[in-house]
């Protein structure tokens, strides 16, 4: 019998040692991260080959839409209002901060996306989108002008644009009220991985896709906008009316039999979401196709896989249904991270690495949420709420560090301004 308790208590030790073990990894594995970045000295992301590759970088377009050589009418004439010192990439700021101000008003009103808030705050939401979506047009336009082009230019739009993604999304979470739901998560990466997906195909191709046949790009910030206008002029919940009640009697109860009863938007969400993963679809063909290493092509794309793994997972997780906005950022904050890396790379013909160390808090931030269930806990570990705003904040950090170094990289090596135009590349 002494043996027997000596050997429950053996056991017992070895259970809280393991355990202790696991706390000290989950802790190290969350918290590392966050203390090589306050210890570590900046570096530049570019290097030295890099630089030479970015000044010899040329922009090719995958074409234009329909809908692009209609509006680039009203987009030359807005253009040649514009002042000849204003710099391009401060017209891209400028509706990229357009952009984030609507959707902040809009998010004030209605921070867990199923709130009712005022109609104006849709219409001003579309105002944004509308100036952002014009401003993004004629940036370029203005760069021709002022015979400002360069390298920088490319990568600022393109940052924007994938930081910009964010502020698309949610808008439309907010006018269809999907709250913390899987629909709202689905839908972010249903605009945010084909924008992915057309930069890697850019770094392996050379060349931008953004559209397939007559839908592209414009299309798509078109429709948000008119989403957005209708969910403001329109009756709240018109969006959300049960599909069936809008058709004929007989084809309406059809639906409700077979249980297709979903709301008016569904049908339309799930054609955009065809045409923007058709146009996916095509990027990845172009780079089976032309890539010559296709490995580390596939591989490129392992840490956006990852990410969007465990977002699924953390989305279900009760720290996430309570700081939802929070963590949307978050998530948007990671992808914009990992977009401008492979546009940099491959303006620079460098190599986009599989391995992002922003990424390793995100599984422990998860395991936190299920403590309870993997390590026999009463609780979290660590307070979920704080973690959640401590990772926001990390990731923020992590990311305005690489664009500010970047930036002073790109106009040191280039004796270019990113706001402001020297004189002689003014018109006279």
């Amino acid at each position: 019998s002494t043996q027997s308790t000596w050997g429950d208590q053996l056991g017992e030790v070895s259970a809280f040692a393991i355990m202790d073990l696991l706390y000290l990894c989950f802790v190290a594995g969350l918290c590392l991260p966050f203390a090589y970045f306050v210890v570590s000295r900046p570096r530049g992301f570019i290097t030295k080959e890099g630089l030479v590759q970015l000044s010899n970088y040329k922009y090719a377009s995958g074409g234009y839409s329909a809908l692009d050589n209609i509006l680039n009418h009203w987009w030359t004439w807005v253009v040649e209002q514009v002042p000849l010192w204003m710099a391009p990439n401060l017209l891209t700021l400028l509706g990229l901060i357009t952009l984030a101000v609507s959707y902040a008003t809009l998010a004030y009103y209605s921070p867990n996306m199923t709130e009712h808030p005022p109609a104006w705050t849709y219409l001003f939401c579309a105002f944004g989108h509308f100036a952002y979506q014009t401003l993004d047009a004629i940036d370029g336009k203005q760069a021709r002008r002022t015979s400002s082009s360069s390298p920088l230019g490319q990568l600022f739009d393109h940052g924007c644009d994938s930081l910009g993604s964010l502020f698309i999304a949610l808008p439309i979470a907010n006018c269809l009220q999907l709250g913390n739901s899987f629909v709202t998560l689905f839908f972010l990466y249903s605009i945010q991985i084909p924008f992915f997906l057309a930069q890697w195909e850019e770094y392996h191709t050379h060349i931008i896709r953004t559209h397939i046949g007559n839908f592209g790009v414009t299309e798509g910030q078109w429709t948000v906008i008119i989403v957005l206008v209708a969910s403001g002029l329109l009756p709240q919940g018109t969006l959300n009316t049960p599909l069936a009640s809008l058709l004929p009697g007989s084809l309406g109860a059809a639906l409700i039999a077979r249980g297709w009863n979903v709301p008016f938007y569904m049908p339309l969400m799930m054609l955009s979401n065809i045409l923007t993963f058709g146009v996916a679809l095509l990027n990845i063909v172009q780079v089976i196709r032309i890539a010559k290493h296709k490995m580390e092509a596939f591989l490129q794309l392992v840490p956006l896989s990852a990410m969007v793994a465990l977002a699924f997972v953390w989305q279900r997780t009760s720290a996430f249904a309570a700081h939802a906005l929070i963590g949307l950022i978050t998530l948007g904050l990671l992808f914009t991270y990992l977009t401008s890396q492979i546009i940099v790379c491959g303006m620079c013909h460098m190599p986009y690495s599989a391995f992002q160390p922003v990424l390793l808090p995100l599984p422990f931030i998860v395991a936190n949420s299920f403590a309870a269930a993997l390590f026999q806990t009463k609780g979290p570990i660590l307070d979920e709420g704080f973690v959640m705003v401590a990772y926001g904040v990390f990731v923020g950090a992590v990311y305005s560090r690489f664009v500010v170094g970047t930036i002073q990289q790109i106009t040191s090596y280039l004796q270019i301004n990113c706001f402001t135009l020297k004189k002689q590349a003014k018109k006279q």
